[in-house]
């Protein structure tokens, strides 16, 4: 079958998959738990694995094939979207730009995708891989003693331990003499949860931002 009568379809059509996977990643870093933006990405990948496959272009089909199993396991509540996983998903989507551009310009898409495809298997496997530097504030292990978490958030707590993600408790201090401490600490807030999912905040969100606290 001669399907180089459809690639400027499959090109016109890949980019706008493109588009849904870029809009909806963006989406998931304000707010990681929408289902609705897991179910685009899902298809957007879905599809253009399809397209790609039909089209012969087998390493374009492999990665969103990578994209579409770690996206499935998220959207099945199997394991939990985070920040580093999202990168990871923004590196696919840059990839798949360029070999689209490739095959624009007349070429094989020929670019190695190895390591790539191993940190998409790492995630799939509830392996965590850190693409961020370390938080630079006074950090340790979840402590022992289980007065701190209610029954739900030990809960939370051990699931994301079985799942293979690292659990902390992280002890911030501002500075007494702080100017607007609690617009300061509440964009600390903001960017733990761009790093991963807050449990619990003591003082509460709430209390933040009424600068209610020591």
């Amino acid at each position: 079958m001669d399907v180089s009568r459809y690639l400027d379809l499959f090109l016109d059509e890949s980019r706008e998959h493109l588009q849904i996977l870029n809009m909806g990643l963006l989406n998931l870093e304000k707010d990681p738990n929408r289902l609705d933006v897991l179910n685009e990405l899902f298809r957007a990948a879905h599809t253009l694995k399809g397209m790609s496959a039909t089209m012969g272009y087998n390493l374009i089909s492999q990665l969103t094939h990578r994209m579409e199993s770690l996206l499935e396991k998220i959207k099945t509540k199997h394991l939990l979207m985070n920040q580093e996983i999202i990168n990871v998903l923004f590196q696919c989507v840059d990839i798949l730009e360029k070999m689209l551009l490739m095959i624009e310009e007349g070429k094989i898409p020929q670019l190695n995708l190895k390591d790539l495809l191993e940190k998409l298997n790492q995630f799939e496997q509830g392996v965590v891989i850190n693409t961020k530097r370390p938080i630079t504030q006074e950090v340790e292990k979840i402590p022992e003693e289980k007065g701190e978490f209610d029954e739900y958030e030990i809960n939370v707590i051990s699931e994301a331990i079985s799942q293979g993600f690292n659990v902390w408790k992280i002890v911030i201090r501002v500075s007494e003499d702080c100017l607007m401490k609690g617009v300061r600490a509440f964009m600390v807030f903001r960017n733990l949860e761009n790093l991963g999912e807050v449990i619990k905040s003591i003082p509460s969100v709430r209390d933040i931002e009424d600068e209610k606290f020591e």
